[in-house]
């Protein structure tokens, strides 16, 4: 089975919940799936280029710039750059969320995949995530014949005759 790598840069935890969720859901049967949160935007720039990650969400309203002890909200501009130097390093989906309208534009041009608005549909996100990671509808497998659960139970039976 794969194995699936999520950066969630965010603070908000009710958000990252619904996300990681999401991501589950998809990946289920598909992948195994790690995701690492944070909530800095250094830190955000430096794993999005150094790390492997197959899949990078921001919340653009909800990372923090400034030293450890007071971090202040990261500006919009500097989130911005942040994800251009991502994308000039790597080939990584972006996936923006808690987005206002007026902050949609700039964030598909500075080459975010797609943007999600504050209130969203998860099936809308579970289907852009699934895009996202190339994961293909799983074929339907026929459901068993009652021959073959016959065949079961005698070799169950056998099983217990032999012990």
């Amino acid at each position: 089975m794969n194995n699936v790598h999520a950066l969630l840069a965010n603070s908000d935890r009710r958000l990252n919940n619904l996300i990681e969720v999401a991501v589950r859901d998809v990946c289920y049967d598909h992948a195994l799936v790690e995701c690492a949160k944070t909530d800095r935007l250094a830190d955000l720039l430096h794993r999005g280029c150094i790390d492997n990650f197959n899949l990078i969400f921001v919340a653009p309203d909800h990372v923090l710039a400034g030293p450890q002890k007071r971090p202040v909200r990261a500006s919009f501009e500097s989130v911005l750059d942040v994800i251009q130097k991502i994308k000039a390093h790597r080939s990584v989906p972006i996936i923006a969320v808690g987005v206002g309208p007026q902050e949609e534009l700039p964030l598909l041009e500075t080459g975010v995949d797609n943007v999600f608005g504050i209130v969203f549909e998860r099936d809308e996100l579970r289907a852009e995530v699934k895009r996202a990671l190339n994961l293909t509808e799983e074929v339907e497998q026929p459901s068993p014949s009652r021959w073959s659960f016959a065949a079961g139970l005698l070799r169950g039976l056998q099983k217990l005759r032999q012990a």
